[in-house]
C-alpha cells in the first residue's frame, strides 16, 4: 500500500513539474516578444500617420478671448463650491491585485501586460517626418509606383509609372526607407525587445501599412 501511495506521489510531482516548465516556457516566449502589445503599437503608430491632421478652428480674437474668460471664471466657481471640507483619501491597492500580477500567475495572456512605447524623443521625431511624406507616398502607391514588401519597407517597383518624376520618387522612398529602418531599431532597443534583426516587428508593421494604405496599393 505504502509503496502504491509513493508511485502516486511521485506521478503527482511529475505532472506538477511538467506543468510549471511548460508555463515557464511560455512566459519566456512572450516576454522575449510582446506579440499583441506590438500589434498594438504598429496600429496606432501607423494609423495616426495616415490621420489627415485637423484643421485649426477659425475663431475671433475678441469672441475667443472672452470665452476663455468664462471658461476660467466658471472652472473656478465650481472647484470653491464643489470643494469637500475633508477629502477622503483613496483606497491603497492590495499588492498582488494590479491585472499583471494575475496575468503572470496564470499565464494566460503576455507575461505582463505590457505596453511598446513608440514615442521616444528619436520615435516621435521619425514619426513628424514619415508624417510629412505620408501624402506623396500614398499617391504614388496609388499609381502602382511604389510598393509595401513584407518587411515593412517601400519599394519603387514600377519606375516607368513615374515617369518625368521617377528622380524624385527615388529620393522620397530611400528617405522613407531609412526613417522606417530607424524606428524599427529604436522601438526595438527603446522596449528591449529580443527579435533578431527586428524580423518580427518589421513583419508586425508591414500588416498595418498594408491595412491603412490606399486602394491600389501593391504588395510584395
Amino acid at each position: 500500500m505504502r509503496t502504491k501511495n509513493l508511485s502516486a506521489h511521485r506521478s503527482f510531482k511529475s505532472i506538477a513539474l511538467f506543468i510549471c516548465v511548460a508555463i515557464a516556457g511560455c512566459v519566456t516566449v512572450n516576454v522575449n516578444f510582446p506579440e499583441s502589445a506590438v500589434q498594438r503599437a504598429a496600429d496606432s503608430f501607423v494609423k495616426d500617420l495616415y490621420q489627415p491632421a485637423p484643421a485649426a478652428p477659425q475663431v475671433d480674437a475678441a469672441v475667443g478671448s472672452a470665452q476663455v474668460k468664462n471658461s476660467v471664471k466658471k472652472v473656478s466657481k465650481k472647484k470653491s463650491t464643489n470643494a469637500p471640507a475633508n477629502p477622503v483619501p483613496s483606497a491603497p491597492v492590495k499588492a498582488g491585485t494590479e491585472p499583471s500580477t494575475w496575468l503572470i500567475s496564470f499565464g494566460l495572456a503576455e507575461a505582463y501586460a505590457q505596453e511598446i512605447n513608440t514615442s521616444s524623443p528619436k520615435a516621435a521625431t521619425i514619426k513628424a517626418r514619415m508624417k510629412d511624406r505620408v501624402a506623396e507616398i500614398s499617391l504614388w502607391k496609388a499609381k502602382g509606383a511604389v510598393c509595401e514588401t513584407a518587411d515593412g519597407m517601400l519599394v519603387f517597383k514600377h519606375p516607368e509609372k513615374a515617369g518625368a518624376a521617377a528622380g524624385a520618387v527615388t529620393k522620397l522612398v530611400k528617405a522613407e526607407n531609412d526613417d522606417r529602418d530607424a524606428l524599427y531599431a529604436e522601438i526595438q532597443d527603446t522596449n528591449k525587445i529580443t527579435d533578431r534583426k527586428q524580423t518580427r516587428i518589421r513583419s508586425i508593421f508591414s500588416a498595418a501599412f498594408k491595412e491603412n494604405s490606399p486602394a491600389g496599393t501593391c504588395f510584395e
